[in-house]
């Protein structure tokens, strides 16, 4: 079969963020080898995922597609198994505008200071509003009914980052 080569973003043992190519048969391929090179995959695609290239559909504001980028990005990042802390710090560094990137570096801190996911997007209502919040709060509400039920597999996940990828 013929390779084709794939952008990729990954994330490594250390907690950072590489992005390269790579060539395989198919995008699960690459996604293989580099789980092979001790590299969690964000991202692997055909063309280059840039940070500020994203076209997001405008929702009429900056802040909306703040939130938009925000929920995406977190979710790909905590389905794939990267801790809540280190996923806060990777939006971070992959979002476009400055001063979101001081809301989500504001909520890593709120986050390490011992308040809830919910907690600290509470302190940006300009940004996330009381439903995103309650949501979150939802979410974490229902991965502890899981957890109690016997459904072990995602609710644990779930609770140690108090949000899911039906977030999105």
């Amino acid at each position: 079969m013929a390779t084709a080569t794939f952008h990729y973003r990954a994330t490594g043992a250390d907690g950072r963020l590489r992005t390269g190519v790579i060539s395989a048969e198919d995008a699960k391929s690459a996604a293989r080898q580099l789980s092979f090179q001790g590299l969690t995959p964000i991202f692997v695609g055909t063309e280059e995922k840039s940070r500020a290239g994203l076209r997001l559909p405008s929702f009429g504001g900056g802040a909306r597609r703040d939130v938009l980028f925000f929920t995406q990005e977190l979710s790909t990042l905590l389905n794939s198994g990267i801790p809540l802390d280190r996923a806060l710090s990777i939006t971070s560094e992959l979002t476009a505008r400055p001063r979101f990137r001081t809301i989500v570096l504001d909520i890593l801190r709120s986050i390490k200071g011992g308040k809830s996911l919910a907690d600290s997007l509470a302190l940006h209502p300009r940004y996330f509003s009381e439903l995103f919040v309650n949501m979150v709060r939802a979410k974490r509400q229902a991965a502890w009914v899981r957890f109690s039920n016997g459904s072990l597999n995602s609710s644990v996940h779930a609770m140690s980052c108090g949000i899911t990828s039906s977030l999105r």
